[in-house]
């Protein structure tokens, strides 16, 4: 009896914070970025709250199909996201932006981030990936949310050079497609 008592009272605690993040309107609309702990464990140190800058799309120099592709991808998806979950379709998608340094990757990521209203964006460096399951939760309870996983081709450069068991599951969690739930 006791045991179901501590369930009961763990889950509506649980349910209050969750809501408290979802109502937060202190997140909605911003970048949480980590500043590195002093001990490099990989877990977030100080939060750091940023505003989101307007981006508008005339700003993104990207071709007409890609372009297509992220509207589709993106925007689209959450015009439809309502209709997906009643449908019983899986609404949590993520893209891959690649290309050499100074090719407007994070600027793409900020005109996504400004477009979709009410997000909590948050942003892990190649270094935190380690503690994603902290992230992941985080992105949970302040959700509707974007995951932000910057540099992660630094986790793993190529599979053969995967330098730790650790580091090969984690590199194996972020390719799979259901990883998360």
């Amino acid at each position: 009896m006791r045991g179901e008592r501590a369930c009961a009272f763990s889950r509506e605690v649980l349910s209050k914070i969750q809501a408290a993040g979802e109502s937060s309107r202190y997140y909605r609309n911003k970048v949480l970025s980590f500043e590195d702990d002093a001990h490099n464990s990989g877990m977030p140190g100080a939060m750091r709250v940023h505003r989101l800058p307007a981006v508008p799309r005339n700003d993104v120099v990207l071709s007409e199909a890609n372009m297509a592709r992220l509207d589709a991808n993106i925007f689209d998806l959450d015009r439809h996201r309502e209709g997906l979950k009643r449908l019983g379709q899986h609404a949590q998608k993520g893209i891959l932006l690649y290309g050499p340094p100074g090719t407007g990757k994070t600027h793409v990521i900020r005109h996504v981030s400004a477009n979709l209203p009410g997000r909590t964006t948050v942003l892990v460096t190649a270094e935190q990936t380690v503690a994603i399951g902290f992230y992941i939760v985080l992105a949970r309870t302040l959700q509707p949310s974007i995951v932000v996983l910057k540099d992660v081709d630094l986790v793993g450069r190529s599979r053969e050079n995967v330098y730790s068991p650790k580091a090969e599951r984690l590199l194996n969690r972020l390719l799979k497609r259901d990883r998360w739930s």
